[in-house]
């Protein structure tokens, strides 16, 4: 019925409408969320990394509202923290389970591993991007269904599109964010450009397939079982 539906709303290509007011609700609530105790989740994080030798830095739009807006983006909804893979902390879902967070999925390509982690502290939803090297450049993984394809069909079978996001390796430095110093790309400046173009125009209706240095592969990924 769900699938059915769904192609009745893409033939009237309406699909993409009728989400966003499904979940406009839910979305208010994950963005009072995010302003309220987005920063504490960062800072717990933080600790937690620097106690095990690792580090993460701001990516995407939690990068791109704390270099350009100096705080979270009003109207986004969650945390992106880049974190190079051979950094990934075996043990951080037991470490962290009992400051208050909450793993709710877990991504990954079989020949590469994880690609992305999400957890929620106290309605604050954080996703964990996992970067690989690839000669002088940094790449992360999301997920995208392929033409014609619903997740709810795939996601357990054939597995969802890779899309890979391929950013310059310049490195990191800390930067004050919200009275408190986290990494970022030693050239943010480069590094939102790559993804946004010109980052300073403000897009409320951001759209990942904008994205300049976005590439749908032809890798499938697939979603763990979480107990």
């Amino acid at each position: 019925m769900r699938k059915t539906l769904g192609k009745i709303l893409d033939l009237f290509g309406i699909h993409r409408f009728v989400n966003k007011i499904r979940f406009f609700i839910p979305m208010l609530r994950k963005r009072r969320m995010l302003h309220e105790h987005g920063l504490k989740a960062l800072i717990i994080l933080k600790e937690v990394f620097e106690k095990n030798e690792s580090f993460f830095w701001l990516e995407f739009g939690t990068l791109l509202g704390a270099y350009r807006d100096k705080a979270f983006i009003h109207h986004d909804y969650d945390i992106d923290l880049g974190i190079l893979a051979g950094n990934k902390i075996n043990d951080l879902n037991k470490i962290i389970k009992p400051l208050g967070f909450i793993k709710t999925r877990e991504i990954f390509i079989p020949d590469k591993g994880v690609i992305e982690e999400t957890y929620v502290y106290h309605g604050v939803h954080i996703d964990l991007l996992y970067f690989y090297t690839e000669e002088d450049n940094l790449v992360c993984y999301l997920f995208y269904p392929g033409k014609g394809e619903y997740w709810r069909d795939v996601i357990k079978t054939i597995g969802l599109l890779a899309v890979s996001y391929t950013f310059k390796n310049t490195g990191y430095e800390e930067f004050m964010f919200c009275g408190n110093k986290f990494f970022v790309p030693k050239d943010t400046d480069l590094h939102l450009k790559e993804c946004y173009g010109n980052y300073n125009k403000r897009v409320i209706n951001w759209d990942d397939e904008q994205a300049q240095n976005r590439l749908i592969t032809e890798i499938r990924c697939f979603f763990s079982e979480l107990d």
